[in-house]
């Protein structure tokens, strides 16, 4: 009886072992698939964020592209003489081109404002081709753009001191900002032509 004590003890204790590396066995299986899956699981957040991420910064360049090229292409129509196209690209509410009102042409009064903007470039001699030589995303569809004129031999054009003023009391300039505003879903230029008395 003794003996046949311990073989049933002995079989209990081999099957308890069994039993025990059975559940640790798929325990850790378990845990292993688990941590697969949750990584599977993150990995596939990741890419989505990396996707909007992408996306995001797509729509960025975008935007800044389309603000930069609507600087750009009101320079270009206005050193040109295309007053009529390079008008629609400034802000309607733009001041400082004209002692008259520049919102008053919006309702066809007075002069019409390419013939407001053709005077002012023939008065300041600023409106010149540009190169972008920096920008800055200062707010959702606000950018201002450092720029740099060119003159109509090629040379860089250089604001140089005015109204008896001398290098020191007004240094020269070669660089200048113009902000570019999104406004009702349309880029529009901000800053009038650099001011030339």
């Amino acid at each position: 009886m003794n003996k046949s004590f311990y073989v049933v003890s002995l079989l209990l204790i081999i099957v308890g072992c069994l039993v025990t590396g059975v559940s640790v066995y798929y325990l850790q299986n378990k845990k292993i698939n688990d941590t697969e899956r949750n990584t599977r699981d993150l990995e596939a957040k990741i890419e989505d964020l990396e996707g909007q991420l992408s996306s995001i910064e797509e729509a960025q360049e975008n935007e800044l592209y389309e603000a930069q090229e609507t600087l750009i292409s009101f320079f270009d129509f206005a050193s040109s003489g295309e007053y009529a196209q390079a008008a629609e690209l400034l802000e309607p509410g733009i001041s400082n081109l004209s002692a008259r009102s520049w919102d008053a042409m919006d309702q066809g009064k007075g002069t019409p404002k390419d013939k407001i903007l053709e005077d002012y470039c023939a008065a300041v001699g600023t409106c010149l081709k540009t190169q972008v030589i920096s920008s800055e995303q200062v707010s959702e569809g606000h950018y201002v753009f450092t720029v740099g004129f060119i003159n109509s031999d090629g040379s860089e054009y250089v604001y140089g001191p005015c109204c008896g003023a001398s290098e020191e009391e007004m240094p020269s300039k070669t660089e200048f900002e113009f902000h570019v505003v999104k406004i009702a879903d349309e880029y529009k230029v901000t800053t009038a032509p650099l001011y030339r008395p």
